[in-house]
């Protein structure tokens, strides 16, 4: 089984680099802010999205040994730092679009910017979950082959915020029937994954369905999640 390979290195006192092997090609990304890109990370949740998390690892290696991207229009929703959306890119699919906070999105483009050569086809948008939002980011940018999403659903950081999530989805595969969601998340207590899932099934056109459980490998700091779990997210019709 193929796998992404991730390396942090430090450069200075206060700028980490993370480098991302796949296969025979990397990624070299940054973490490093500019004062006025920094201060807002600090309110709410947003400075989760300056890791990478397992879950993001685990759905990049699924994507890279289960999906042929080449032909695939992407969408990546609360991206974080965006890894599996470049890795998307990297692996050669044919359009990516990574989405975040207004707060994260600099970094995003500073990173894609900075692997420009092998990312030409990604690129980083705005996107606030919900049915509106969504409808009117769909009329601008179109239909979505795949959806990756990582980590995105923890009540205790992000509260009930999975329901904004699942409208998103929902409208995504309304726009596109055909469209396919991958959803990784990792099992912590009182995580909300349990109501995401209820809600999915009882208050959306979508379905879901359990494609892999992987035992987490690593534990961090104050990290209590013991599971990775990769979804996949359909509508009804398929």
């Amino acid at each position: 089984m193929k796998s992404i390979v991730i390396k942090h290195e430090d450069i200075k006192v206060c700028e980490e680099r993370i480098v991302v092997d796949v296969e025979d090609k990397s990624l070299d990304i940054t973490l490093l802010l500019d004062e006025h890109e920094l201060a807002p990370l600090f309110c709410g949740a947003a400075w989760a999205g300056t890791l990478v998390w397992e879950a993001a690892v685990a759905l990049s290696n699924y994507v890279l040994n289960e999906v042929d991207l080449k032909p695939l229009r992407v969408l990546e929703l609360g991206a974080g730092l965006g890894v599996p959306g470049m890795v998307a890119g990297l692996l050669g699919a044919k359009r990516v679009v990574i989405t975040e906070q207004p707060e994260l999105v600099p970094l995003i483009r500073t990173n894609i910017r900075r692997n420009i050569a092998s990312l030409s086809s990604v690129e980083a948008k705005i996107l606030s979950w919900g049915r509106e939002a969504t409808t009117s980011f769909c009329d601008e940018m179109g239909l979505f082959d795949l959806v990756l999403s990582c980590d995105c659903v923890y009540e205790p950081l992000y509260g009930e915020s999975w329901r904004d999530l699942a409208q998103t989805m929902d409208v995504l595969c309304q726009h596109n029937p055909n469209c396919k969601i991958l959803a990784s998340v990792e099992r912590r207590h009182a995580d909300g994954i349990n109501k995401f899932l209820s809600y999915i099934a009882t208050d959306t056109t979508l379905k879901a369905r359990q494609l892999i459980r992987i035992p987490k490998t690593e534990r961090g700091l104050c990290d209590e999640g013991e599971v990775i779990e990769v979804y996949c997210i359909t509508h009804n019709s398929m």
